[in-house]
């Protein structure tokens, strides 16, 4: 343990890592959505978006 954080120090100059940079978006679909979009078209895989998202 002590082995790390003398390599993440001799890297970052401190014992701590920064923040990771690949942070991306924010999920704007959550699970229980995209689990039902994806029962929904394995049902019926002609189905289209349109036909799915009307007004």
């Amino acid at each position: 343990m002590v082995n790390r954080w003398r390599r993440i120090f001799d890297e970052f100059g401190t014992a701590k890592k920064p923040p990771s940079p690949l942070v991306g978006r924010t999920q704007i679909i959550t699970r229980p959505l995209m689990t039902a979009a994806e029962d929904l078209f394995s049902e019926d895989s002609d189905l289209l978006l349109d036909e799915v998202f009307t007004d």
